[in-house]
């Protein structure tokens, strides 16, 4: 198995570079960046993301944890998101709960996912 290197980084907001605090993780493998992962002040994950190649390495766990371990730092009890159908799983393994199924509209086009919610312990 490969090794895979995690790091904290700055999200860029635009083409020029203006950087926005957040709590992002990366994986780079081999100076190339294969996942990333958002943590909104509020406990909502967004934008978590592994590249198809390399998918079932345990690079989503390693970000997942990172995630998680932040949101306890921050004083934070409880984690949700909106997964798409293919993350499901993913997200179902790491111990989320499944509180439905909901349709949003984006500029008149319907994406179907589903609403998770993780209860977490403080350190």
């Amino acid at each position: 198995m490969a090794k895979h290197r995690c790091r904290y980084g700055e999200i860029r907001s635009d083409a020029i570079g203006k950087r926005l605090p957040s709590a992002e993780r990366r994986c780079e493998l081999a100076f190339a960046i294969v996942g990333f992962a958002e943590l909104e002040p509020n406990g909502h994950i967004d934008c978590f993301y592994v590249h198809k190649d390399y998918q079932g390495q345990g690079i989503g766990s390693l970000l997942y944890g990172a995630i998680e371990r932040i949101a306890q730092q921050r004083g934070l009890r409880e984690l949700w998101l909106e997964a798409s159908l293919t993350a499901l799983p993913f997200f179902l393994k790491q111990g989320f709960a499944d509180l439905g199924v909901q349709t949003v509209d984006l500029a008149g086009v319907e994406f179907i996912n589903h609403r998770l919610h993780k209860r977490i312990e403080l350190l």
